[in-house]
Order: structure tokens, then sequence, then C-alpha cells
């Protein structure tokens, strides 16, 4: 199977769970409430009633009753006729609203989603760790570790690709093999990995090549000046999900790389000799 080059629009999504506006009066307030068409238009017209400047808007489904749903709104009440306290009255006020709280301020203009917790994709327990940790686990690991880092970053890798797609076949009872795939490099470029399309699937002959943009783990090699293919982490995650998806022992192989100044990463998978 070949697929043409995809062409995409993507926009960044800020997921820090904090607003800090320094010399602002910045306020999060955290709402349950039941689950309706328009509940989110009919809370954010509160907002804008008073001239309350929404910053943020958070909402999700409670995973233990998707009859309810909860959200928090960052809101900057600086320039606004309206206490939080007074604010929160009128919300409580509208249909299907059972509580708001206000979550005050850490230290002026600074506010942090603390109601939260834990966080959750897909069911799924998970943390967010920024990129400049990351980068000082891989990079400074490597440095000093060598190969015996690599190692251990490819294992990780494959087990979490292994990993991924038995959860995938649990969950998507049914689906094609074909569209495990595409989810699974969905669910990579929503997790924040990368961005990446097959370019050649061979059931047959157990192959694979996958394009791949903005690896987060390449772009670390780049910025370091490596010059010379650095993927291992994600190299073992497509061996991990491919020997898993076909059934018998494939490794991936990182034959372009943007760490040595290519365009984008390709990995092929091909049977283990």
């Amino acid at each position: 199977m070949g697929v043409s080059d995809v062409s995409f629009t993507t926009v960044g999504l800020d997921l820090s769970r904090l607003a800090y506006i320094p010399n602002r009066r910045v306020y999060a307030l955290s709402i349950v409430a039941s689950k309706r068409p328009s509940i989110i238009a009919d809370v954010s017209s509160v907002f804008a009633k008073y001239g309350v400047d929404i910053l943020y808007f958070i909402s999700s489904t409670v995973y233990i009753n998707t009859d309810v749903m909860s959200a928090v709104v960052f809101a900057d009440f600086t320039d606004s006729g309206i206490s939080p306290s007074k604010l929160v009255q009128e919300l409580k006020e509208l249909n299907g609203v059972m509580s708001v709280e206000v979550l005050e301020e850490i230290v002026p203009g600074l506010v942090v989603d603390s109601y939260h917790y834990p966080l959750m994709v897909g069911g799924f327990r998970a943390i967010v760790i920024p990129e400049f940790t990351i980068r000082g686990w891989i990079h400074s690991f490597r440095v000093k570790h060598g190969i015996a880092a690599e190692v251990v970053l490819w294992h990780e890798g494959y087990v979490t690709g292994f990993t991924i797609f038995e959860e995938l076949r649990k969950i998507m009872k049914g689906v094609k093999l074909d569209k495990l795939i595409t989810i699974f490099l969905k669910l990579a470029q929503g997790l924040g990995w990368f961005i990446g399309e097959i370019t050649e699937l061979n059931f047959v002959k157990s192959s694979a090549t996958i394009r791949v943009y903005d690896s987060f783990e390449c772009l670390i090699g780049k910025r370091e000046g490596v010059n010379r293919a650095y993927s291992h982490f994600v190299r073992g995650l497509f061996s991990g999900f491919f020997t898993a998806l076909f059934g018998k022992e494939v490794v991936a192989v990182e034959t372009q790389c943007i760490a040595k100044g290519d365009p984008y990463c390709v990995f092929v998978v091909r049977p283990r000799s």
C-alpha cells in the first residue's frame, strides 16, 4: 500500500493547566454540571455578561460518570465589574450546574488547575512532562552512558509500541489492522510525539515504511547538533508495534533523520534477519 504526501495543518495546543499573568486578577473556577448541549455556551455567557476575559476553558466528561462534565475556567477579572464570589453565585443558578468553586491565586497572577487529578487519556492515567525535561533525560543519559543508554531507550520504546498495539486491539475490536496503524499514528500525534504517515505497507512481507515529521526525540538530537540518525526510542516504538501487528519479530531502522539535516525522518520496518 502506498500513500502519497500528506498535506496537513496543525496548530499548537497549550496544556500547561496554569495561567500566570503578573499584575492581573487571575482566578480559576472549577465547575461541575450535567451534560447538555448548551451548558458551555451558558457558562461562557455569564463571563461575557460581566466582561470577564476567559483565558482558558478546559472541559472533560468525568470518566466515572458520563452524564456529568467538569470544567476549569481560567479567567482575568481585572477589567470586570464583578468579584469571583458573585460570579460563582450566578453560575450556580444556571440549569444543570451542580457546583462551582474558586481556585485561588498561589502568588499574584498565578493560578493552577489543581481540581482535575489524575489526568486521563482514553481512560488511562497519564502524566505531562515538558520537553525540556525529556531533553535532559534523553541527551544527558546518552552522553553519560553511550550505547547502553541507547539500548535502554530502544527497549522502552519497543515495550511501549507492543503494549499500544495490544491495548488498541482490545479496545477497537473488529477494526482492521491497517486502521489500527492509522489510529496509532493519530494517537502519537495527539500525544505530541510526532506526525507520522505510512508510505509503504506489505502484510505478506511484514514490512512498512513510515515517514515522521517533528519527532520529539530527533528534535533533541538536532538541537544538540549530533549530525547523525538519532532515534532509538521511536525506532523501538515502531519495532514493538509492528512486531505485535505482523505477529513476527521485525525491526525498524532509521534511514533519514532531521538530526542530520534531512527534512523528515524515515523508518523502514523489516523482518529481523
